[in-house]
């Protein structure tokens, strides 16, 4: 029987179809996962989606994330599958840890696939568009005053005077009398 046919009995682990099979495996595990971090959010948990149908007013940070239709454009378009793959899990893997960061200082945060929101700036309601970003995936840092300061998961923690902002009280406690 040649080689590669023979049953694997655990003492050489250098057997080409045991190889082949964790190869196999391993692709198959890989391209799953990717499959599901690639497909959007189309099933936000309720508790952090984002609800865009009235301008935003309070201190929050945001994650955008595409579209199903717009990966499959980006699919579509890219000569280079593999690295956006490779692309698509880093910024699963950064806005996990972004998520956690905001987390642990107790900063809120919420996630959208929109990319026409409405702010209340300096009492006026603005809408950002960001359907023409640079990338796909990026956060908004708002402050509940001012324009959104455009970031990425990556970078969070760069931002950590404006991101204190969201958490501080919004008011000065009287003092208390005499």
């Amino acid at each position: 029987m040649p080689p590669s046919y023979r049953p694997h009995d655990g003492a050489n682990k250098n057997q080409p179809h045991v190889l082949n099979m964790k190869k196999t495996t391993s692709y198959i595990l890989f391209t799953a996962l990717l499959f599901i971090s690639c497909t959007g959010h189309p099933d936000i948990n309720p508790e952090y989606k984002l609800d865009t149908s009235k301008p935003i007013s309070s201190r929050i940070v945001i994650f955008v994330s595409p579209t199903s239709d717009e990966i499959k454009k980006m699919k579509a378009e890219t000569k280079d599958l593999e690295g956006f793959y490779a692309a698509a899990d880093d910024y699963m893997f950064y806005k996990a840890e972004a998520t956690n960061f905001l987390k642990s200082k107790k900063t809120p945060y919420k996630l959208t696939q929109e990319k026409k929101i409405k702010f209340i700036v300096r009492k006026k309601v603005i809408e950002m568009d960001y359907s023409k970003s640079e990338r796909d995936w990026f956060v908004l840092i708002y402050n509940g005053k001012d324009k959104p300061t455009k970031t990425y998961a990556i970078d969070i923690d760069e931002h950590e005077a404006l991101l204190k902002q969201l958490t501080e009280p919004t008011s000065i406690p009287t003092p208390l009398p005499h």
